[in-house]
């Protein structure tokens, strides 16, 4: 089931192998354990719940899990025994409440387009916030042909993305530095919202710093 899964896409951990225990007895029982790829930075559901509870991020984590239902069961799969250990959740950059809003395209657009233009693997709202700014870089710089462009995309990641992703991956206690990067970008605009101007990423950072490098914390 979870390699058919895997091929139609769906929100499924990967499967790696299968141990069973043989016996010469055919009817007696037997037991066997399923090995999955690991998943990273993910946390699963009954991890945070043994800690303090789902917290500021309840109705989140609850619209997640109803979304992943969903999601199985258009992929052909009826989950009907799903538990709480068996069940992963990981921070995608927004902030405890449902958006709904008509689009025309895949569940991960987002994802496979910033894949495609930069070779950068990101959940769907990481990819959407990490987009966001590249437009905004390539907007300042002024650049309008699909050539211009693409020479602006390779300076962004080279000069700006990967060296922050850097000084993110350095700091203490950060395990998801695409998701500490989006965190910093959300701390960027509500500064630029604050002052009514644009804040460069460097002020940001070094203002996102001394707040406690505000995010989207676990319980």
């Amino acid at each position: 089931m979870l390699r058919a899964l895997e091929a139609a896409h769906a929100p499924a951990v990967r499967p790696v192998g299968l141990v069973e225990r043989r016996t010469d007895d055919p009817h007696a029982e037997c037991s066997a354990a399923l090995i999955t790829a690991y998943e990273p930075y993910s946390f699963s559901y009954r991890e945070l719940l043994s800690g303090p509870g789902f917290g500021p991020r309840r109705n989140q984590m609850l619209d997640a899990f109803a979304n992943l239902l969903v999601q199985v069961h258009l992929a052909r799969c009826f989950w009907g025994d799903c538990s709480l250990s068996n069940v992963l959740y990981r921070f995608d950059a927004e902030a405890s409440r449902l958006r709904v809003r008509v689009v025309v395209g895949s569940r991960r657009y987002h994802a496979t387009r910033l894949r495609e233009l930069m070779g950068i693997d990101a959940l769907e709202q990481q990819a959407r916030q990490i987009l966001s700014d590249l437009y905004y870089h390539q907007a300042t710089q002024g650049e309008e042909t699909s050539a211009g462009k693409s020479v602006s995309a390779i300076r962004w990641r080279v000069g700006e993305f990967e060296p922050m992703l850097r000084r993110l991956s350095a700091l203490d206690g950060v395990v998801d530095p695409i998701q500490a990067y989006c965190d910093l970008l959300h701390h960027r605009h509500l500064m630029s919202e604050r002052t009514g101007s644009d804040v460069d990423t460097e002020t940001a950072f070094a203002d996102w710093m001394a707040a406690g490098r505000p995010g989207y914390e676990v319980g």
